[in-house]
């Protein structure tokens, strides 16, 4: 461990907020030698960030600062899906700060867990990687520290580079008796021998250990065969791994477009869109992702070719039905279709992150799991996964406002502010059945015979899978056999008064959102009245009564919007 990292202390939130008076700091999310990283909201737009505070020692140093303030300019005009984006740069009380995209989802490191990834897999990640990788060549950054705990996973498991803190320029020099940065196993070696001018071959030689260790769960240094020999993959991989990891810069891929395309030639089919890993060959276990999906969501560009199908089919309903109704007097509400919405969970408690060190020739211990910062969720704004007006229109003159679109559009706007609180609470409850699952397997260690322990284990793990389709839900009481071993129990309980805790602060997020929703629904009414539209003034004044009437009315609105189950609130 470094100086610097044993001096460092990350500032408390409530530190930090006096010197950001434009954003709203929630919470510490990760730290490290090279400093911390906090969840934020940038309350002018509305919009979740995270803030990366260096440490003193950093912003003492001029020509720092001033490369610092190059690179960041430099990464701000970068714009690209495989990469995180860069918001603003600056210093405060000598700590030099960057804002950066949120996303709350988790690295490839931790979603790999040291095991290879399914070749089909592997080639849709190593794709985005590469590509995103190549727009940063191409605007002159070098990321110079390419490992599976910098690749963030969204919501839909695609690849984001983040923390570009080592970045330098492409033509950047380095001399003798300069510090190395970089991370044991994925440095090039030429970066070990200066002085040299470092360019993008350095990060091309880390795309591919990290592709070799994506296919075979081994770093290149650990195990030098080819990855067939291993999990017995593609033969054809083989090359592109030694091409990219040539000792000899000129020997390896000059462009990362260059590995896109090698992998694309292995093969057109990248496979399901979950991620798949394993130990060997012969069995590969699924993962889940970042939060766990409902079993008939589609991916990709197929769900969203579906998502615009049954929307334009919603539309053209509405249009024809409103014509008839000219003719025949008003039509019942059509009822729109309402797919899950694929969520992500927010960082739930602050988690070491893995840093960069000084790189040598010998081979270091693995690095830690870092959750790092990722961008937010936004929810679908095709009004068909709204659910339809629950009041059906009342008798009399039909309503000249399109009540329908109206709605539709104001859920959409409440969903978007509600479904963070939501994602919050869904990785809550994901970790509190992890919990129980954790020391409910440590309780049957402890209290069974040796003999009983795998019985013990088969019978919590049924459980477990009932709770996660049930919505990560521990339900009122353990099932037979487990009801009669009171220490389990006991512990059932004990995490039950958790799920209730987690879904009171739920409740209390959405009552403040509840009151925007009714504000807004108020605000529309009056003009619908004094325009002589009563009808749908009267639709209008129907949903605010159910609204009143039901304290539980618009959580489930906002859940069920969010494909999210909202059984026990």
């Amino acid at each position: 461990m470094s100086q610097t990292e044993n001096e460092f202390r990350a500032p408390r939130t409530e530190e930090l907020a006096p010197h950001f008076p434009n954003y709203q700091i929630l919470s510490l999310i990760a730290t490290g030698g090279m400093g911390a990283v906090y969840h934020a909201v940038q309350t002018s737009l509305e919009r979740e960030v995270a803030i990366k505070i260096l440490p003193v020692e950093s912003g003492n140093d001029p020509d720092f600062c001033a490369a610092f303030a190059a690179e960041a300019k430099a990464m701000a005009r970068l714009n690209h899906p495989n990469l995180i984006g860069v918001y603003d740069f600056g210093e405060v009380e000598g700590m030099l700060f960057i804002v950066m995209e949120y996303v709350p989802g988790q690295s490839l490191h931790d979603a790999c867990n040291g095991s290879a990834v399914d070749p089909g897999e592997v080639i849709r990640l190593m794709t985005g990687i590469s590509l995103g990788l190549a727009h940063a060549h191409q605007h002159g950054i070098l990321h110079r520290d390419i490992k599976p705990a910098n690749i963030l996973l969204d919501s839909h498991l695609q690849p984001k580079i983040g923390d570009f803190g080592l970045a330098r320029p492409v033509d950047a020099q380095f001399h003798a008796g300069e510090t190395i940065f970089g991370t044991p196993g994925y440095t090039a070696p030429e970066v070990l021998e200066p002085p040299h001018a470092m360019d993008q071959r350095a990060d091309i030689f880390s795309l591919g250990v990290l592709l070799h260790e994506l296919l075979t769960g081994q770093l290149p240094g650990d195990d030098p065969r080819a990855p067939s020999g291993i999990p017995h993959c593609d033969p054809r991989f083989d090359a592109v791994v030694r091409k990219a990891t040539h000792p000899d810069p000129q020997q390896r891929y000059h462009h990362a477009t260059e590995i896109a395309d090698a992998l694309q030639k292995i093969s057109t089919i990248a496979g399901p869109r979950v991620l798949r890993t394993a130990k060997t060959a012969p069995t590969r276990r699924p993962i889940a992702p970042a939060y766990p999906r409902p079993p008939a969501e589609k991916s990709g560009f197929g769900k969203l070719l579906v998502i615009l199908v049954m929307a334009a089919a919603v539309v053209a309903l509405i249009v024809y039905r409103s014509k008839i109704s000219e003719k025949t007097g008003p039509a019942p509400a059509p009822v729109a279709e309402n797919p899950p919405t694929a969520v992500v969970p927010a960082p739930e408690t602050p988690a070491t992150e893995p840093e960069p060190v000084a790189v040598t020739p010998s081979p270091a211990e693995p690095e830690p799991a870092s959750p790092l910062p990722t961008p937010p969720v936004e929810p679908d704004p095709v009004a068909s996964h709204l659910p339809p007006v629950d009041p059906a229109p009342p008798p009399g003159p039909k309503p000249k406002f399109d009540v329908n679109g109206f709605f539709a559009h104001a859920r959409s706007v409440m969903l978007k502010r509600c479904e963070p609180e939501i994602l919050k609470h869904h990785a809550a409850l994901e970790k509190n059945l992890a919990g129980f699952q954790r020391e409910g397997l440590g309780l049957i260690q402890a209290n069974l015979e040796p003999v009983y322990h795998d019985a013990g284990g088969r019978e919590l793990a049924n459980f477990i899978a009932q709770c996660e389709h049930n919505g990560h839900r521990l339900g009122k009481e353990l099932e037979k056999p487990l009801k009669f071993k009171k220490w389990l129990v006991e512990l059932h309980k004990q995490y039950q008064e958790t799920e209730t805790r987690i879904d009171e602060t739920l409740k209390t997020a959405l009552a403040e959102h509840q009151k925007t929703y009714l504000h807004g629904l108020n605000l529309r009414m009056q003009p619908l009245r004094d325009a002589g539209d009563p009808a749908a003034a009267g639709l209008i004044q129907a949903e605010i009564g159910a609204v009143n009437e039901d304290p539980e009315y618009f959580a489930r609105l906002m859940m069920d919007a969010a494909g999210t189950p909202d059984d026990g609130l």
